[in-house]
């Protein structure tokens, strides 16, 4: 069987205690058998939400990317989608705009 890549990883307790919550143990009715498992599914179930197409706020069918924004002093631009079923626009930020001055999350500090 093929080597697969491992990643050890030190939790925040916070983030450790929620985790364990999710791990059947002592006949708990938890979700997730094992660690293991609770980390695979999490994982999985963040990146299909990231990847998914983002719905219309007016009819909830998909959208469609159109492209992306900048929109004048605004420091974030924005993701254009128009709605398949509707024909509706909608904007989603995109990520954080670099200005002249450099970008807001590497100005602090």
């Amino acid at each position: 069987m093929e080597e697969r890549p491992q990643i050890t990883v030190r939790l925040p307790d916070s983030l450790y205690r929620w985790l364990m919550e999710k791990v059947q143990s002592n006949g708990s009715n938890a979700p997730y058998p094992d660690v293991n498992q609770a980390i695979i599914a999490l994982l999985i179930k963040q990146k299909v939400q990231e990847e998914a197409t983002p719905a219309c706020p007016r009819c909830g069918s998909p959208g469609e990317w159109l492209g992306s924004v900048e929109i004048p002093d605004h420091a974030v631009v924005y993701a254009q989608y128009r709605c398949t079923r509707c024909g509706n626009g909608f904007l989603r930020p995109q990520a954080p705009r670099c200005r002249p001055g450099g970008c807001p999350e590497r100005s602090a500090g």
